[in-house]
């Protein structure tokens, strides 16, 4: 078994591609797995988390995962959270510098309060506010 890094520049190709590959591999066994995602600055919105986020449930080998910079709002971060209150692979998350807000913060935080893995999460440059602070805080307590 080979592990392999995933990353992909934004002008590369279309990020449905990437998407449907990432869902391809996380519906079957390969002797290839993946373990780093790359995919900072590759405009993925909320549609694409959504997509991405249904491949990230059911993956066993990424271990990291660097979303920042996609333009992925309160609803892609539902979507993520999500996908990590049953993945228990993912040891570190960047969503840095997209615009999750409050309420995605509040998504995030009930993900933590259920997945004890994640133990690096970068929330730099959302708006998340004092407010989104506090939510983090207090599922850390929990997890």
């Amino acid at each position: 078994v080979y592990d392999y890094n995933l990353w992909i520049g934004a002008g590369e190709a279309g990020h449905t591609h990437v998407l449907q590959w990432l869902l391809g591999r996380a519906a079957r066994f390969s002797p290839v797995d993946v373990t780093q995602i790359d995919l900072y600055d590759y405009f993925i919105g909320d549609k694409g988390m959504l997509h991405l986020a249904s491949a990230l449930a059911v993956n066993a080998t990424v271990t990291a995962l660097n979303l920042g910079s996609n333009d992925i709002g309160h609803l892609g971060a539902q979507f993520i959270a999500e996908a990590l209150m049953v993945n228990v692979t993912v040891v570190r998350l960047d969503v840095a510098s997209n615009a999750i807000g409050v309420f995605g913060a509040e998504h995030i935080a009930e993900a933590l309060k259920a997945n004890a893995t994640v133990i690096k999460l970068d929330l730099y440059y959302n708006g998340i506010g004092d407010i989104g602070v506090q939510h983090i805080a207090e599922a850390l307590k929990v997890n």
